[in-house]
């Protein structure tokens, strides 16, 4: 008995594989035929495919029919809808919409996409990204509202009072350094 080198064992492989996809090949062939046969013999048991051409999906380069405002409209309902947690409704609905309408939501919020014909999924995930920074920063601005003190939310430091050095005083009359130049 005679071992292999990896070079014969990998021509045995390519050799068994042309030989398993002729076999496949004839096998399919077969099938074929017989079906063919069955469908002449009986016709009833074959229907057509569909009845008539699909109406075309709507391309990106269509008309939207959604004005900007309306967009920008329907995008607040969906960042009320994400706040109470219906986020599943608010996929779905963005999944409904006809991809020119999607692609114009985008636009208006600002994403950016990378292509010039963006996917149904790269725009969905888009607006979703909007949807999700409109409720951080909300949820955020609403975390600073509620640490100011009571009836101090009003009182503003001017920029004298802050400054960027540790220890100095406020109100000093030291010049501050400039980052500027």
């Amino acid at each position: 008995m005679m071992f292999r080198t990896p070079e014969e064992e990998v021509k045995e492989l390519v050799k068994e594989l042309r030989e398993l996809k002729d076999v496949l090949r004839e096998i399919s062939s077969k099938v074929t035929h017989i079906e063919a046969r069955a469908q002449r013999a009986f016709p009833a048991a074959f229907p057509k495919a569909s009845p008539g051409p699909r109406p075309p999906a709507p391309k990106i380069t269509d008309p939207p029919t959604l004005s900007p405002p309306d967009a920008l409209k329907l995008y607040d309902e969906f960042v009320a809808l994400a706040k109470q947690s219906h986020k599943g409704e608010v996929q779905h609905r963005l999944q409904k919409m006809a991809l020119p309408d999607l692609s114009l939501l985008s636009r208006e919020l600002g994403v950016s996409l990378g292509k010039s014909k963006p996917s149904q999924k790269v725009l969905i995930n888009g607006v979703l990204r909007r949807i999700n920074e409109s409720m951080m920063l909300s949820t955020s601005s609403l975390r600073q509202r509620s640490e100011r003190p009571e009836g101090g939310g009003d009182v503003v430091r001017s920029s004298l009072d802050q400054t960027d050095e540790p220890g100095s005083a406020p109100n000093s009359e030291l010049p501050r350094k400039d980052n500027a130049g």
